[in-house]
């Protein structure tokens, strides 16, 4: 895979990759590996998106994996509003669950996020995407 990003430097192609870390059954480990991939190549990239947490969304398969492991409650009723304030500090929709699982919850994600992103997850791009999903004093 390594090869890709080089072929693309070679050819003059403007890359863009997502990453997207939480996915079912993932572990801590598999997200270092995919954190390790991202630094490996990133000199050869134009531009990182590393999403931490996977969404859960009504009739997909990432719901009933987390119903199936009582991950999410059987009976969650996607018509009621829900808040999620966890999903404020990844820049994701307060009103949509987000996947935690026992081997790579909330804090795990934000550790994983922060092992690439570093100093990083100070610069301005981020700090306006943070400050814009900020609802109230408490959210700061």
């Amino acid at each position: 895979m390594q090869k890709v990003p080089d072929w693309c430097v070679d050819l003059g192609i403007y890359t863009k990759v997502f990453f997207m870390l939480g996915l079912p059954e993932e572990t801590s480990e598999d997200g270092m590996m995919t954190v390790d991939y991202i630094k490996r190549v990133r000199s050869t990239i134009n531009q990182v998106a590393l999403s931490a947490g996977c969404s859960i969304m009504p009739g997909t398969e990432v719901e009933r994996f987390a119903i199936e492991r009582g991950l999410m409650a059987k009976d969650f009723d996607w018509t009621a509003e829900v808040y999620c304030p966890e999903n404020r500090m990844n820049n994701r929709p307060v009103s949509v669950p987000t996947l935690f699982q026992p081997q790579l919850g909330l804090a795990e994600l934000n550790r994983l996020k922060f092992e690439y992103s570093g100093a990083g997850a100070a610069d301005w791009s981020n700090l306006r995407s943070r400050l814009r999903v900020m609802r109230r004093p408490g959210d700061l």
